[in-house]
């Protein structure tokens, strides 16, 4: 099923393997919800240091922040969901560093339903 959103509203990100191994190969991908453009960064690490630089370049692609950008539930992202209640996740501090600076506000699918980013808390 397709979530249709408005210009601007959202961009999901997920980071996706090419190519398992000794030297793995990755790609973060970010598609924005509306136009359906996307950015692809390949990369071999997907910690949040990598995520956050993909993160940027794609902003920097796309001309613009969307408010809000959707992810799954990994570690460079999620510390803990419902940390502080249901919905009120503890984010990576990188992650939330970076959405502070660009102004975005960052959305967790929810867990195991990766394919359900529309319906975010």
């Amino acid at each position: 099923m397709r979530f249709e959103t408005a210009p601007g509203k959202q961009m999901q990100a997920d980071f996706t393997v090419i190519r398992r191994g000794r030297e793995p190969l990755l790609a973060l991908v970010a598609t924005m919800g509306y136009s359906r453009a996307s950015f692809v960064r390949f990369t071999a690490r997907e910690d949040a240091a990598t995520l956050c630089e993909c993160l940027r370049e794609a902003l920097v692609y796309f001309g613009g922040t969307p408010e809000h950008v959707l992810f799954d539930n990994a570690k460079s992202v999620v510390i803990e969901r419902d940390a502080f209640g249901e919905g009120e996740h503890s984010w990576n501090p990188q992650l939330l560093a970076l959405a502070e600076t660009y102004g975005f506000t960052p959305k967790a699918c929810r867990p195991y339903r990766a394919k359900t980013k529309a319906l975010t808390s």
